[in-house]
């Protein structure tokens, strides 16, 4: 997405990031070595407080925000800035999709149109990932449940009349018990 975000932007660095407490991570990045900074340097930080917004910095030399950021008079010297927040699904911001460069610039709306529709697609990538962390931790009690009701039913089978179950129920359960274990043998 990073390199996407570069190319339709004309950016030599375009980052993905996640904005903590303390500090910003740059899950991906392009064009630069950094992984993270802190978050008081952070362009991110500012724009994520506007998460429906994309926040467009032409020259932060001249911005009263970002003139004496560290990050702008010295190295990776951010002058230019466009950042389309990135959201969990409940519209949280949790950090950016970026452009950056080292000379000023103005962005035409149809490349913001374009990073906005990067950022959903990131947007869309963190849910697919939530909902693939989910779908494998039910798939984990799934074979556990297996593994007891199998438990369960090899000692009902082979269990004799010295259980303490009484007739009726340990029909019932049994029943039960082989009903479960077609579900499981279905799927």
């Amino acid at each position: 997405m990073t390199r996407i975000a570069s190319e339709i932007c004309g950016t030599p660095i375009a980052l993905l990031t996640l904005v903590g407490e303390n500090r910003q991570w740059f899950k991906s990045r392009q064009g630069t070595e950094l992984t993270e900074s802190p978050r008081d340097y952070s362009f991110c930080a500012h724009a994520i407080l506007n998460p429906e917004e994309t926040m467009v910095v032409p020259d932060a030399r001249y911005d009263e925000r970002f003139h004496d950021n560290p990050l702008t008079t010295g190295d990776p010297q951010v002058v230019f800035y466009a950042g389309v927040p990135v959201q969990d699904d409940q519209g949280h911001a949790l950090g950016t999709l970026c452009v950056i460069d080292s000379r000023p610039r103005e962005i035409s709306e149809q490349k913001i149109a374009s990073l906005q529709a990067l950022a959903k697609l990131v947007n869309a990538h963190f849910e697919l990932r939530k909902t693939k962390e989910k779908y494998s931790q039910l798939q984990h009690k799934m074979v556990q449940a297996r593994q007891l009701v199998y438990s369960l039913s090899d000692t009902l089978e082979h269990d004799d009349a010295t259980t303490t179950v009484p007739p009726l129920e340990r029909e019932q359960l049994t029943h039960t018990v082989e009903k479960l274990r077609e579900t499981f043998e279905r799927y």
